[in-house]
């Protein structure tokens, strides 16, 4: 088709068409079926491509609102942890939490990054890419120890090999780093701060929730809705990165000061002992030179060896003491789970059992040196006596203090020591003593033998690492480095990550490339299907970003414009010169724009005249539901009182049947297609009934709760959903089929035309790999289900908590689905695209969010969303308050808004009644179990529902 280009030409708006409506007019030529053929990548276009109405450009406008907070809160959670990398960094063990940091610190600009292409492609006039830059050469840390703090902000360079394909593994990873991170805080047992623990360990959780459920959108990563899904999820990051922040930034304040005083007193204590011990040590080396000079005999020889004993204990509490201060304020200390239990237990115990020890052999020499030297027996006898009371009172409150220390571990502070061995007292009169000793025995000498082994084992391990080749990497200097962080820990190496990979000294300059041997491969491949398009069974997937030239993207820009500009109108009729690629004139454009603004103002004139002209006391009690039956003569309710209403419709609303139910509330209504049958939905049981004479044809018993009931299309069959299933029933009970969702439980479903394919939306029970979000919310999920293939076809991720889900068939046999949300979230409605393949098996569906009908304010919903008007052209939706709210389908604009005042009482639910033929008729039901009829006041219903339908103005 050839398409003549006018000439723009700036003219006054008065005399002539603008160059704005030459655009719009060239671009609509373009975007009409019989014009220029689509290109294949114009099948799945990006989420900018979509039109964007005035009434969704607010909605649009918070959202990349959203995306710029979430981007302050992660700037604000970066420069909170470079302050607290340089608080820290005079602590002792500072270098675990300064790597644990920076690394942290490097996933953040990873995920930012990521979040801001997906914002990009989301709000491409509200937030811009930003390219990938190079670190700057003066940041680059030559010694990774002292420069981790000193990098202002990193962030991603050209050569990282990182796509919005990789969301799973950066959030993945992302949790991992942010728990290592807790790992090392929690190093500092003097200060321990319980809120920072649980929102870093619920964060993690969720991340890994997050992550795990993502990787079922693999190749999807591109389309609008999985893009959307990811920025609901910053949001919820996003939260949980401000509570992180400020618990961060009181541990600073509060945590790091008592953590230093800890420290400094430690390392004090530990100088005092060593202090002591010296002093003790000269005591034992002068009283050797009185033994030594002793006649040799046994008894002399026995002091000599208890005093030299002594001096070597009182110079090891000495050396040891030294050792455990310098541990204590040391920078390069490993992390205590990193260092081997045997090396912590040394340098804490070992001081001060050395001096103990000391002073024992000081003690027993001494009490024998009375003896060698020949004292008086008075004096050789009290010295005896009172070392053995000073030792004997030693090991008693040695052995006091180890017990107790044992007690509050092992009962984590519930008991102490007093309530232990009245326990164990209690215990011992009740059993036999010497049963009691054996296993106590068997016990210690288990545990030393065990100990022993453990040992040696060790040893050998750390005597094998540095003798054999192949656990040794190479440097960049031609030396080897150990490749397991988990081996050499302990000796204090600093050179290594927390993952337990060994770093090069260009992997430190450039720590966050994260370079892999197979990034070059992928790479290729990306780039050689880049713009690849695949056809599966679970649906479209794309295998790379689209190329977008500046000539697309001003085609894209042109079209916004239009959809901008005719938010508040259909499409027009063309003129048939147009189509041909004549010129159009002045006269075309202003008919066109003529019949482009009638039908909304049309229908909001029609709607403008609407009231209540019915308003009866249905039930006692709340009206759960209600649905027009096909014909429009009868309108079914269901209510709390355990009761089903049929109405006939007509002045007045008379009932017509009453449908009691022995137990249980009466949650749903549906007609069947044809009209002839009614069911009802209880807990666990559906009902069938006939509708001209209420009578109940069969009571259908589940064993699981029916969530919902719908209608096939054919064979007098309908669907039930219980929990995870959905099973296919006829009016006698006999089942048909079942269909398993998995981990999906289903809370309603709708049925396209042709029965192939059901439409079920509902909350993820639990991740693929078992894990449940900690504090987020779970992940729902839109699902087109392929009855005869008996698989999923396409699934979609949401946020909002999805309640029920209509699908009808709009004009040229497009189907489009309206979801309706818990709570304060706005209904959608999302366009069902069947995919043509060769064949059947080939068939393949999408969902694709066309409308999000957002209120002016923040409005509680209540019941589902409606279709309405002729051929579905209008949108309904009640307030829980009171409000309703009326949109056009195609264009989202609000053509009535209902506020509570024009009628009393909360609503619950809302119907529209499609066979009101040339007026418009819906009811609503409320707490206090009224139901109201709302249409044009001069008309009655019952002449609404019999009129045949008549040519409409702007249809």
């Amino acid at each position: 088709m050839s398409v003549e280009i006018p000439r723009f030409r700036r003219r006054n708006t008065a005399k002539g068409v603008t160059r704005r409506d030459m655009v719009h007019n060239l671009v609509d030529i373009l975007l009409e079926d019989g014009g220029v053929p689509k290109q294949p990548e114009q099948a799945a276009k990006p989420a900018s491509d979509e039109g964007i109405s005035p009434i969704e450009q607010s909605a649009q406008d918070s959202d990349a609102e959203a995306f710029n907070k979430f981007s302050q809160q992660m700037n604000n959670f970066d420069q909170e942890l470079r302050d607290f990398a340089n608080a820290t960094r005079p602590l002792g063990s500072s270098i675990a939490i300064l790597s644990s940091s920076f690394h942290l610190r490097v996933r953040l600009a990873h995920v930012l990054f990521l979040y801001r292409e997906n914002a990009a492609d989301l709000f491409p006039r509200k937030v811009t890419r930003v390219s990938r830059n190079s670190l700057n050469d003066a940041c680059q840390p030559r010694r990774i120890v002292k420069s981790l703090a000193r990098i202002a902000r990193p962030i991603v360079n050209e050569d990282s090999d990182i796509d919005v394909e990789d969301f799973p593994d950066q959030m993945e990873r992302f949790a991992g780093d942010i728990k290592e991170f807790l790992d090392c805080l929690n190093e500092f047992p003097e200060f321990t701060d319980e809120a920072i623990n649980v929102s870093i360990l619920s964060f993690s959780s969720d991340l890994q929730y997050w992550a795990s459920c993502l990787r079922e959108y693999k190749g999807q990563f591109r389309t609008p809705a999985v893009q959307r899904y990811l920025h609901e999820i910053s949001i919820e990051m996003g939260e949980y990165i401000e509570d992180i922040t400020s618990t961060l930034s009181i541990f600073i304040q509060i945590g790091v000061p008592i953590i230093q005083f800890s420290q400094k007193h430690a390392a004090s204590s530990l100088l005092n002992l060593s202090a002591v011990a010296t002093l003790f040590s000269g005591v034992t080396a002068t009283t050797l030179q009185y033994s030594y000079q002793l006649e040799l005999n046994r008894l002399s020889i026995f002091v000599n060896t208890l005093w030299f004993s002594s001096l070597v204990f009182s110079i090891a509490a000495v050396v040891n003491s030294l050792l455990g201060s310098t541990w204590k304020q040391t920078l390069y200390r490993s992390p205590g789970h990193r260092v081997p239990w045997w090396i912590l237990i040394w340098i804490k115990r070992a001081p001060i059992v050395f001096l103990v020890l000391s002073v024992a052999c000081f003690s027993f020499g001494l009490s024998l040196f009375a003896y060698a030297s020949s004292q008086s027996a008075i004096t050789s006898t009290i010295t005896m006596v009172l070392t053995v009371l000073t030792l004997f009172s030693l090991c008693l409150v040695s052995v006091w203090l180890i017990a107790e220390r044992w007690v509050s571990i092992r009962y984590r502070g519930k008991k102490w020591l007093d309530d232990a061995l009245s326990d164990i007292a209690v215990a011992l009169l009740q059993t036999n003593m010497l049963d009691v000793a054996r296993r106590a025995l068997n016990k210690l000498g288990s545990s030393v033998v065990f100990a022993c082994i453990y040992t040696f084992v060790a040893f050998r391990r750390r005597f094998k690492l540095f003798n054999d080749p192949q656990t040794l990497g190479t440097d960049n200097q031609g030396g080897t480095l150990p490749v397991s962080s988990r081996d050499v820990s302990g000796f204090g190496f600093p050179g290594f990550s927390q993952d337990g990979r060994a770093y090069t000294m260009d992997e430190y300059e450039l720590p966050i490339s994260e370079k892999s041997p197979t990034s070059d491969v992928r790479s290729s491949t990306r780039s050689q299907s880049s713009s690849s398009m695949l056809l599966s069974p679970e649906g479209l997937s794309f295998s790379g970003p689209l190329p977008t030239s500046p000539g697309k993207q001003r085609w894209r820009d042109a079209y916004r414009l239009i959809s901008a500009s005719n938010a508040l109108q259909s499409k027009p009729k063309r003129n048939p010169l147009s189509r041909s690629g004549s010129r159009m004139g002045p006269s075309a454009t202003k008919s066109s724009a003529a019949k482009l603004r009638s039908r909304p103002a049309d229908l909001a004139a029609r709607l403008r005249i609407l009231e209540v002209v019915q308003d009866s006391p249905a039930h006692s009690a709340l009206v759960r539901h209600l649905q027009f039956s096909p014909n429009g003569k009868y309108l079914a309710t269901s209510s709390w009182d355990r009761t089903s209403v049929i109405f006939k419709v007509g002045h007045p609303l008379t009932p017509h049947r009453v449908l009691a139910h022995a137990r249980g509330f009466v949650g749903q209504v549906a007609w069947s297609p044809g009209g002839n049958y009614l069911l009802t939905k209880v807990t666990k049981g559906i009902k069938v009934w006939t509708a001209e004479d209420g009578v109940c044809k069969k009571t259908i018993s589940r064993e699981g709760q029916v969530e919902a009931v719908n209608w096939c299309h054919f064979d007098k069959k309908f669907m039930s959903v219980e929990g995870n299933k959905i099973f296919q029933l006829d009016i006698t009970g006999r089942e048909f089929a079942v269909f398993d969702f998995g981990f999906v439980k289903i809370h309603d479903v709708a049925i396209t035309p042709d029965d192939k394919r059901i439409l079920a939306v509902g909350p993820v029970l639990q991740s693929p790999s078992g894990l449940k979000p900690s504090r987020s919310r779970s992940e729902k999920r839109l699902i087109v289900f392929n009855t005869e293939l008996q698989q999923i076809e396409c699934q979609v991720p949401v946020l909002n908590d999805v309640r029920s889900i209509t699908l009808v068939e709009m004009h040229r046999g497009a189907l489009v689905a309206l979801i309706s949300y818990e709570n304060k979230a706005p209904p959608q409605l999302w366009k069902l695209e069947i995919i043509k393949g060769n064949d059947v098996s080939r068939e393949s569906s999408r969902l694709t969010l066309r409308h999000t009908y957002v209120p002016e304010n923040t409005v509680d919903f209540a019941g589902p969303s409606y279709f309405g008007g002729h051929n579905h052209e209008l949108v309904l939706c009640a307030g829980k308050k009171g409000d309703i709210f009326i949109w056009g389908t195609e264009s989202g604009a609000l053509l009535r808004h209902i506020l509570p005042q024009a009628h009393s009482g909360d609503l619950t639910c809302i119907a529209w009644n499609q066979a009101a033929s040339d007026s418009f008729m819906f009811a609503t039901g409320s707490h206090n179990g009224a139901v109201r009829i709302w249409a044009k006041p001069s008309d009655s219903p019952r002449k609404l529902v019999n009129e045949e339908s008549s040519p409409r103005s702007g249809a």
